[in-house]
Parts: C-alpha cells; sequence; structure tokens
C-alpha cells in the first residue's frame, strides 16, 4: 500500500512538473510571437504553427487564439503593404473593416520595415490621399509616427509636394506640426514647414508649386519653422 501511495505521489509529482514546464514554455511562446508581431510578423513558420497547434489544442486555446491572430497579423501586413505599393484602394479597405475589432491586428498597420517606413508614410509619400484618409480613421493608427530620421507623415507629403494628403492629416486631431526630423543632411531639425520651404535643385516649376501649395496650407495650420 505505502509502495503504491509512493508511486502516485511521484505520478501526480512529474505531471505536476510537466505542468509547470508547459506552463512556461506557454509563455516563452507568447512572448517570441509577440515580438514577432511588434517587429512586422516576418517569416512565421506556417509548419511550425501546425504543430503547435496539435500540441496545445484542447487545453490551451490562449495560445491557439494567439497563434491565428499572428498568422492574420503576417496576411495583414503583407496585404497591406501590396495595396499601399499598389494605390489599391479596393485591396485595402476591406481588409481594414475585416479586422476592425482586432486591435493587434490593427495596431501592425504601424509596422515600420528596416529602414523606419511604415503604411501611412508610404502612402503619404506616393501622394494616394484616399489610402491617408483610410488609415488616418483606423483607430490604431499613430499619425505622428516618425520614421528612421525623425519624418512625420506630414513631412514627407510636404516634402514631395502632396497637397492633398496635406490636407487630410491636418484635420486629424493631435495632428503634430512641431516635431522635427532627427536626421538628414539638410533636414535635421526642421519642422514639415521648414521641409516644405526648401527647395530642390531638380524640382521643376510645377513640383515646386504643389510644395508652396503645402507650405502655405502648414503655415495656415499654425505650424512654425
Amino acid at each position: 500500500m505505502e509502495h503504491d501511495l509512493a508511486a502516485l505521489m511521484r505520478s501526480i509529482s512529474e505531471k505536476l512538473n510537466k505542468l509547470e514546464e508547459m506552463k512556461q514554455e506557454m509563455s516563452v511562446m507568447k512572448q517570441e510571437l509577440k515580438g514577432d508581431i511588434e517587429a512586422g510578423v516576418k517569416g512565421i513558420d506556417l509548419e511550425a504553427w501546425n504543430d503547435s497547434r496539435k500540441r496545445w489544442e484542447g487545453e490551451h486555446q490562449e495560445v491557439i487564439a494567439f497563434l491565428e491572430a499572428a498568422i492574420a497579423a503576417k496576411k495583414v501586413l503583407d496585404d497591406a503593404g501590396l495595396a499601399i505599393l499598389d494605390g489599391d484602394m479596393a485591396g485595402l479597405r476591406p481588409l481594414v473593416k475585416k479586422w476592425s475589432g482586432n486591435e493587434d491586428v490593427l495596431n501592425l498597420l504601424n509596422w515600420a520595415d528596416d529602414g523606419g517606413y511604415f503604411p501611412l508614410f508610404e502612402a503619404s509619400f506616393q501622394g494616394h490621399a484616399d489610402l491617408v484618409q483610410l488609415l488616418v480613421d483606423t483607430p490604431s493608427i499613430d499619425a505622428n509616427k516618425v520614421d528612421g530620421n525623425g519624418w512625420t507623415a506630414m513631412m514627407t507629403a510636404a516634402y514631395c509636394g502632396h497637397p492633398n494628403v496635406v490636407r487630410v492629416l491636418l484635420a486629424v486631431p493631435g495632428i503634430d506640426l512641431t516635431k522635427r526630423a532627427t536626421g538628414g543632411y539638410w533636414t535635421k531639425g526642421k519642422t514639415a514647414l521648414g521641409i516644405a520651404m526648401t527647395r530642390d535643385d531638380d524640382e521643376g516649376d510645377e513640383e515646386w508649386a504643389r510644395k508652396q501649395e503645402c507650405e502655405a496650407l502648414v503655415r495656415a495650420a499654425g505650424a512654425h519653422e
């Protein structure tokens, strides 16, 4: 009887230890996946995900849900990236609508690549006012986010001479016109207004006229150099 009890106690102890190991491993997995999501959810291994799903299915729905969100987030990033590059409103609008209730996924629209460029910055740089409007209407988007040189979407829109984009960004509550670039040979320390006032040597009259329109809009909004 004592032998059976001792064996039972050892078995229970082993199971408890195993459960603790599983909990710790689950925590590590979750943190690693969270790190992947915050870094842009690059290269999630679908095969490994399927293996993990089988392993945790049943007792650990939280991990499964997190893994599924990570896969969904990767698709959002991939699709959003293509939509931004193509100026594809038809592709991006239903994507944002589909995930409108998933804060973790929509937060990824603030994702930045290795150069610090992010969807709102790219859309502003390319002059896609409709895309910019769609993005700033998404609650998770930070309209004052900066790239690797401290440039905001407003700065790049003004520099590239996209007045329609500037108008959209100026209508965003809390838009910050006081931010200054932290990098760049000739832009360091300049605000969006200061950047708009600078004419490149290779700019034609039409480009310069559009940039001057951007300057006027930003100045009228109360910006300073």
